[in-house]
């Protein structure tokens, strides 16, 4: 008597922590989207990220595993602070804000930068530079240009 064939693989649902560092000089306020194939859009609110900091924005769920086909896209959607040279009555700086995004044009700003197993439960990384974007995470990194809208 033979015994029974072992299951197929099957997908292995993961999650992977994204935090956002601004490696410039200036304040944004930064809004990031994950959509993993088949999935709702997972996103932040706009969050102020000062320079050098690092900070936590969301968990994004992906999946991995024998026969699945999804691919993981990001948005980064940001407003920059520039100093204006003007101050308030109160003597606090004044700003004025620019739009700013990733891709290459209006209908090209989804990024794809795929996690992986190795990517369960840890950190990935978005740094912000100056006219970069770039993913870091434990499998890979991927690059993006940022630009002014």
């Amino acid at each position: 008597m033979s015994s029974p064939d072992p299951p197929p693989p099957q997908a292995t649902n993961r999650t992977a922590n994204v935090y956002v560092e601004n490696k410039t000089k200036d304040i944004f306020e930064v809004q990031i989207l994950h959509k993993y194939t088949g999935d709702p859009i997972q996103d932040t609110n706009f969050e102020r990220i000062m320079p050098g900091e690092n900070k936590f924005m969301l968990k994004v769920n992906y999946r991995t595993g024998f026969f699945t086909t999804g691919v993981d896209n990001w948005k980064v959607n940001a407003v920059k602070f520039v100093e204006s040279g003007e101050f308030n009555d109160d003597g606090t700086k004044r700003y004025k804000k620019e739009s700013w995004r990733i891709g290459h044009s209006v209908a090209d700003d989804w990024k794809k930068h795929m996690l992986s197993g190795d990517d369960d439960g840890c950190k990935t990384t978005i740094y912000i530079r100056d006219d970069e974007v770039e993913f870091s995470s434990p499998s890979g990194t991927s690059t993006s240009k940022f630009y002014k809208e």
